[in-house]
């Protein structure tokens, strides 16, 4: 099964399970994704900057296409990102803040006398989670909408029908502690919602999207 297919059919899953309104969810295998009657999904694997705008342009003119045919109403393109990550610079990150997190639960098991083992508890805490999440995201926009917005005068228009552009990534991680490397897989998304929509739109459309699982 290629990357391209498992990425339409993650993205199709978790739109259909954030959608309250129906969980039915089509897939084309051709990056064509349908949730409901109502939303359409163009995913694109973009595996260089160099032709991340052309994806997301081509994604726009198919969502254009599919609402002109009365096939849907509106949609989203969705990029998976993952291969333009900057993976060196994370890592590091990541092990920074592992290791100051171990050395605090280190001294709370000390004390506590709790019997989870330290790594174990690190890497449940919602604080370590958090602040991993949050940057692996911040580097992830960072690298792609500097890409899309260099590559065009304003920003980025996307019609009238393209309500945002999500953003993936998927990546394992390994942190290092003591001879144990530890893998840490990370599914991490942001997004760029259209300008044109009005502010209660804009909001809707959010919330909607936050609702698709990310995380650990």
């Amino acid at each position: 099964m290629s990357h391209d297919y498992v990425f339409e059919f993650i993205t199709g899953v978790r739109f259909a399970l954030a959608n309250e309104e129906s969980k039915k969810v089509s897939l084309s295998g051709r990056g064509d994704i349908k949730v409901g009657e109502d939303i359409a999904i163009e995913c694109k694997n973009i595996r260089s900057l160099n032709n991340l705008v052309k994806n997301v342009d081509k994604g726009k003119c198919q969502i254009e296409k599919r609402v002109a045919n009365a096939e849907v109403k509106f949609g989203f393109i969705a990029l998976d990102i993952s291969n333009i990550f900057p993976m060196e610079k994370a890592q590091e990150f990541l092990q920074k803040i592992f290791e100051e997190f171990y050395s605090n639960h280190a001294k709370l098991k000390e004390f506590q006398r709790f019997d989870q083992e330290v790594v174990d508890s690190v890497l449940e805490d919602k604080n370590f989670q958090n602040i991993i999440q949050s940057y692996i995201m911040h580097e992830a926009e960072a690298e792609a909408e500097a890409e899309l917005y260099s590559a065009l005068p304003l920003r980025y228009n996307m019609g009238s029908v393209t309500l945002g552009i999500i953003f993936q990534v998927n990546k394992c991680f390994l942190i290092e502690e003591g001879e144990q490397y530890i893998p840490l897989p990370i599914r991490g998304m942001t997004y760029i919602l259209n300008s044109s929509l009005s502010k209660d739109s804009q909001n809707d459309v959010a919330k909607y999207i936050n609702r698709l699982a990310v995380g650990f």
